[in-house]
């Protein structure tokens, strides 16, 4: 449903277009991102897989009173392909095994999957680029195996940019590490996200880190901390940056990170 202020203008039901599976609406993959002009709406949603069914399943017969009808025409169905296994992530997205980024237009209603995500990751946490020329995401590579991400934040995971116009992908960050939440600033110059260390102990100290869309440039605004030395800031530990974390000028970001015993609200410059 799309609405202003206290009124509905328009109902779009998704399923009914069968251009892609569920919708997610976890917080590991999911996200529902507006572009820039408020023309588009993005989202992350299953990737729609082709129609099966049974090697013994029959078809009903439509009978008329006149004469007995012929078989209806049957769907493109792969026979024999009802029962087979997908890998799925697991872990409360046990029905998410392949997701992919939609884009609705508000205006025409029409639905498009894009293209040009590398097909060794999973893509999710999307958001538009500065001007709308394009997306951002986290990508999870999902080899091996897809088990564990969302209690697992050290999976190997990286930052995306898919150009819409050429769909040319291009990688952002470290692909050796894993990265969260990354988050656009209101004067839409940087990008700031969460980044740490892959293939070691869950949930570690992580850094935040800060992209300048424009220089192209990545700056670690606050480190890793190590434990010897954690005495008035331990660090962040945190699995997600806010929503809303930016300040309006674009000049501080505001999360919470667990110290110690307890939980506090920082903000940096």
């Amino acid at each position: 449903q799309v609405w202003e202020k206290n009124r509905k203008l328009k109902s779009f039901n998704l399923s009914a277009l069968e251009k892609h599976g569920p919708v997610y609406e976890d917080d590991c993959f999911g996200c529902l991102s507006w572009s820039h002009s408020e023309t588009h709406l993005l989202y992350v949603a299953e990737k729609k897989r082709p129609k099966t069914e049974s090697f013994f399943q029959t078809k009903a017969l439509d009978v008329s009173d006149d004469d007995v009808a012929e078989p209806k025409k049957p769907d493109q169905a792969i026979k024999g392909d009802q029962f087979v296994f997908y890998e799925d992530w697991g872990e409360s997205m046990a029905s998410k095994s392949t997701p992919v980024l939609c884009v609705l237009d508000v205006e025409s209603g029409n639905i498009s999957v894009l293209e040009g995500v590398p097909e060794s990751v999973s893509p999710g946490q999307a958001f538009w680029a500065p001007g709308d020329t394009g997306v951002v995401f986290v990508g999870w590579q999902h080899e091996p195996f897809r088990l564990g991400v969302r209690f697992c934040t050290n999976r190997r995971s990286a930052l995306y940019y898919v150009d819409l116009t050429g769909g040319k992908c291009e990688l952002l960050s470290d692909g050796s590490l894993a990265v969260s939440s990354p988050r656009l600033s209101p004067d839409q110059c940087r990008i700031v996200y969460l980044q740490y260390p892959s293939l070691v102990p869950h949930h570690q100290c992580s850094q935040l880190c800060l992209y300048d869309w424009y220089t192209r440039v990545t700056a670690v605004v606050v480190d890793v901390v190590p434990r010897q030395l954690g005495e008035s800031f331990s660090g962040i530990y945190c699995s997600h940056l806010p929503l809303g974390c930016w300040s309006a000028d674009s000049q501080r970001v505001v999360f919470d990170s667990a110290q110690r015993s307890q939980q506090d609200l920082f903000a940096v410059d």
